[in-house]
């Protein structure tokens, strides 16, 4: 018998269990891991790199975007962490699939999940029906990627735009889009101040654009 078991990680704890709930009830998967901060994903990091997904034994990560957190964040008290967590579970174990599932439905932060240096399968709108979640969870945990319809058309449009950026520039948008400052941005990534600003420069170059607000804008984050 086909063994199939989710690792949903929300702060939200109605949104965590009504999306167990339902899925629980329309499908045979069953919640295994309901984590809800970053803290409780790096507790759960050994158990979850010792998890073995097969053809008979099929494991999902669903993962939001946006935590609420004690750090420095943004004026809501959140911060964009999902991709990091994304990260730290393809580390510990590259076999299991993720799922972005986010309020975030622009196509930046489509792209910046699916690329290769995050590495997510699949990416739904919390706008989207839970008929939908689980077509996107059945898909990536038989292989494929799955990204939600109506997201499709402005991402390849950004993609292009995307292409002209290298890694450093794209993890300065990144940092950009969580609310970090220049000096904040130069800390977390070990660099000069002066060198941040000419990455951010280049960007601006890059998009025709002339401040991050306009910047985050043309590449659908904000």
């Amino acid at each position: 018998m086909t063994s199939k078991k989710l690792i949903l990680i929300d702060d939200h704890a109605l949104m965590r269990l009504g999306i167990k709930e339902w899925l629980e009830k329309h499908s045979l998967w069953q919640v295994a891991y309901l984590l809800d901060s970053m803290n409780t994903v790096k507790s759960s990091l050994g158990e979850i790199a010792m998890l073995t997904p097969s053809e008979k034994n099929k494991i999902v990560a669903i993962v939001d975007l946006s935590f609420r957190t004690e750090n420095k964040a943004d004026e809501d008290g959140y911060e964009n962490v999902g991709f990091e967590i994304i990260k730290m579970i393809k580390e510990a174990n590259p076999n299991i699939p993720c799922i972005v599932f986010s309020s975030f439905d622009s196509a930046g932060f489509v792209e910046r999940a699916m690329s290769s240096e995050i590495g997510a399968s699949g990416y739904v709108s919390k706008s989207a029906s839970e008929a939908v979640l689980l077509q996107a969870i059945e898909s990536v945990a038989n292989g494929g990627t799955y990204i939600q319809q109506n997201l499709m058309g402005r991402l390849l449009e950004i993609k292009n735009i995307y292409s002209a950026f290298t890694k450093k520039e794209k993890l300065v948008i990144d940092l950009i889009a969580q609310g970090l400052k220049n000096d904040e941005i130069a800390e977390r990534m070990q660099i000069g101040q002066r060198t941040v600003e000419n990455y951010i420069s280049h960007l601006y170059d890059k998009t025709d654009t002339d401040n991050k607000i306009k910047l985050l804008e043309k590449l659908g984050l904000r």
